[in-house]
Order: structure tokens, then C-alpha cells, then sequence
């Protein structure tokens, strides 16, 4: 009868009902990336509270008291960055005022409908950074690409068909392969500035 007793504690736990804020299993989210506006589950201008009821408690999460600058839309507001790991990856939210204004992964589970995400690799004849120094190349390279413009100068990045308030980015730096994809409101990733 112990025995009986003992397995049953251990099955049904001892906490008194109260239960420890452990990895949440979440129900599988949607690869999906829809350019300017989304990435998986989590839209631009999506509530946090909402955010974390899809995805569960965050891995980590930083508060940025002074990261806008003096003369932009947001300043004197904090930057709430969220990171969950999603799909082998990080999928990275970042808030303001609780609202989602960027959304980026390193997962290539996220993918547009033409397969454009993390992973994929740029054909050999599109403009790509070359060296540390900020050599662009090769020498006259295309710089478009599905729909994306590279954009040496502010970004070292291929960015794609923005809105006035919003916009994507392919990270690629070294290399043709696609590290990072952001999507987010032009005033929080503050290109050029």
C-alpha cells in the first residue's frame, strides 16, 4: 500500500496545485513570413500578452531604458527585446509601449511563400559585402533579388518591398547565405541612423 501511495505522490506532484514557470510546451506555430507584417504566429503591433500566450515564457528578455535616439519617434520610450528559441533558432520580438515593432529569427523553419528565409543562398552574380572593410562585390554585381534592393550603404543588407512605416531584411554580411530575417516598423530599426 506505501508503495501505491508513493507512486501516486510522484504522479500527481506535491506542490499543492501550484506549478513552476518551466518550458511551456506550445502548439506548433506557422512557418510563415509575410513580408512587412509578420513572422510565424506574431504579427507587427501584436500585444505582448498575446505574444506570450502563443509562444510561452521567453528565454530572455532585455529593457532598453535609453535606446532611442533624440529626435526619433519613440524617444524617451523603452524597448522591451524578447528572445524565444523557436525551431533550432531564435525568434527574437521587440516591444514598445507592449505593442510588437520588430520581429526577427535566425530559424529556417520561417519562410516567405516564394522560400525566401534563413538558409536560403543568394546566386553568385548578387551583390554581396566582400571583406570586413565594407567592399562591396563582386564587381558589377545585381542588386535585386526577388523582390529584395541590397543596400550597401545603411544596412549591408537586402531589403525588401517597404511600406512607409514598415519594412524586411535579409542579414547576409559574409558570405550568400541568409543569417538573420527582420521584419519591423522603420522608426524601431532606425536604418542609417
Amino acid at each position: 500500500m506505501r508503495a501505491s501511495i508513493v507512486a501516486a505522490v510522484l504522479l500527481t506532484g506535491c506542490g499543492g496545485g501550484e506549478r513552476t514557470a518551466g518550458p511551456q510546451k506550445r502548439a506548433q506555430d506557422s512557418p510563415r513570413v509575410v513580408l512587412d507584417r509578420s513572422i510565424g504566429d506574431v504579427r507587427l503591433n501584436m500585444a505582448r500578452t498575446e505574444v506570450e500566450r502563443r509562444y510561452g515564457i521567453p528565454a530572455r528578455v532585455t529593457v532598453f531604458r535609453h535606446y532611442f535616439p533624440v529626435g526619433t519617434r519613440y524617444h524617451g520610450r523603452e524597448l522591451v527585446r524578447v528572445l524565444y528559441q523557436a525551431h533550432d533558432g531564435v525568434l527574437r520580438v521587440e516591444y514598445v509601449d507592449g505593442k510588437a515593432k520588430t520581429i526577427e529569427t535566425t530559424s529556417s523553419y520561417y519562410r516567405t511563400a516564394s522560400h525566401v528565409g534563413v538558409g536560403a543562398t543568394l546566386p553568385r552574380d548578387r551583390c554581396a559585402r566582400l571583406e570586413e572593410s565594407g567592399g562591396i562585390g563582386p564587381r558589377g554585381c545585381k542588386s535585386t533579388w526577388r523582390g529584395f534592393s541590397f543596400d550597401g550603404d545603411c544596412l549591408d543588407a537586402w531589403v525588401g518591398q517597404t511600406s512607409a512605416r514598415t519594412m524586411t531584411i535579409l542579414y547576409v554580411h559574409v558570405g550568400r547565405r541568409i543569417e538573420r530575417l527582420q521584419v519591423g516598423d522603420r522608426d524601431v530599426i532606425l536604418p542609417c541612423f
